[in-house]
């Protein structure tokens, strides 16, 4: 018994290791709405509780995502603190790519190369009952 206990722990901590940042992500995500719908996904859950399920998902992703602007089409306000993703993975310049970092609004201006690719008010990506 503790033979195949150690074999398993083994394969999840492989399948751990093995997992990208959206597998991570999904795997959360599918826990999280899980506890919403108050048990594991069965195959032969009704479609009410399918449809419950996946609204979760689909409500999340978009709240993890609708907080991001385009920094080719507008800009922040005035004197409001954002976060912004630089465009490309392999970088320009002294800049490496995908970098998240703070920024002012006369930096996004000032980016005629468009090393800049979203931004997002830190306000928005805060929990609710934490004021800047």
């Amino acid at each position: 018994m503790e033979v195949k206990k150690k074999e398993a722990t083994g394969v999840l901590k492989d399948m751990v290791n093995n997992m990208t940042n959206e597998d991570i992500r999904n795997a959360r995500l599918q826990l999280a709405a899980d506890e919403y719908v108050g048990h594991p996904q069965e195959i032969d859950e009704d479609l009410t509780v399918y449809c419950k399920r996946e609204a979760f998902k689909d409500g999340a992703v978009w709240e993890r995502n609708h907080v991001w602007h385009d920094a080719d089409k507008e800009l922040p306000e005035e004197h409001r603190n954002v976060l912004a993703t630089t465009a490309s993975p392999k970088g320009r310049g002294i800049m490496e790519g995908g970098v998240t970092m703070v920024v002012d609004r006369g930096l996004l201006e000032a980016d005629k190369k468009g090393m800049f690719k979203k931004w997002a008010y830190l306000s928005d990506l805060l929990p609710t009952d934490i004021e800047l």
